[in-house]
């Protein structure tokens, strides 16, 4: 009876993310989406010195500037992450969230924690080692369960290891990326989010049905949102895929409630 249900305000997401883009857009226009409100943007032309030597001032400045603008625009505040390639820059992003314990966090009025924080090339060894295997990308369950069994946990063991030792665990391409990604370096190539393909609506979690009817009823909700975003997108399909996720009898139970 205490329940508090809280609305799903879709509209109020999308209006969010559209300015925050179109904030960043008007900053640079090296930007490649990664979701609704996480972006990578390339601002290296703008932090350039006289002598063409990059300024670490100039960087943080940009990224606090942009921040308070978001925060103006959108009522939401930004965490921004500063380094010199995108994997550095995603987990400084880490660094610069609100903290959960500081109570200045909370009430969005505090000085301690901006939320920018610039990863400088001198501390990249250090800050890399104490961070576990799973915070670089590509690092999910099953490859961390794998280097686990090898005994390697953290970021620092990775380093330890060659790429030959890496490949020959996890496969030629993702040896190779994570013996570079665990040494700070991120060369993969900078494409902006391809084309849209194609267009569907799925749902993979907390889905359970008492009977048949139920089931019937999903899959028809699920089919006009399908729908409704193909004809939003002025658009028309040539194929249609249905795809169908059956819980296996070994799976764990699911101790994760959203």
């Amino acid at each position: 009876p205490s329940l508090v249900v809280m609305p799903y305000e879709f509209h109020r997401i999308v209006d969010a993310a559209e300015k925050m883009y179109r904030l960043i857009l008007e900053t640079t226009p090296h930007v490649q989406g990664v979701s609704c409100d996480e972006v990578y943007a390339d601002v290296t032309h703008l932090c350039k010195e006289g002598s063409g030597n990059l300024s670490l001032e100039a960087a943080s400045s940009l990224a606090k500037k942009l921040g308070q603008q978001i925060r103006q625009s959108t009522g939401c505040k930004a965490s921004i992450g500063v380094s010199f390639n995108r994997l550095l820059a995603r987990l400084a992003t880490c660094e610069a969230k609100p903290r959960v314990c500081c109570s200045a966090c909370r009430q969005s009025r505090c000085t301690v924690h901006p939320g920018v924080f610039h990863l400088q090339e001198q501390d990249v060894a250090r800050y890399l080692s104490d961070l576990p295997a799973s915070a670089l990308p590509g690092v999910g369950p099953e490859t961390a369960r794998r280097l686990a069994e090898a005994g390697i946990e953290a970021v620092k063991h990775l380093r330890g290891l060659s790429e030959q030792r890496l490949r020959a665990l996890l496969g030629e391409k993702q040896g190779r990326l994570l013996c570079k990604l665990a040494r700070g370096e991120d060369d993969r190539p900078w494409t902006p989010r391809a084309p849209r393909k194609s267009v569907g609506a799925q749902i993979s979690w907390g889905v359970r049905f008492d009977d048949a009817d139920q089931a019937r009823n999903f899959c028809a909700q699920l089919t006009r949102e399908a729908v409704g975003r193909l004809q939003g997108l002025r658009s028309c399909g040539r194929s249609l895929g249905v795809k169908v996720w059956k819980r296996r009898e070994d799976a764990p139970k699911v101790t994760t409630h959203v």
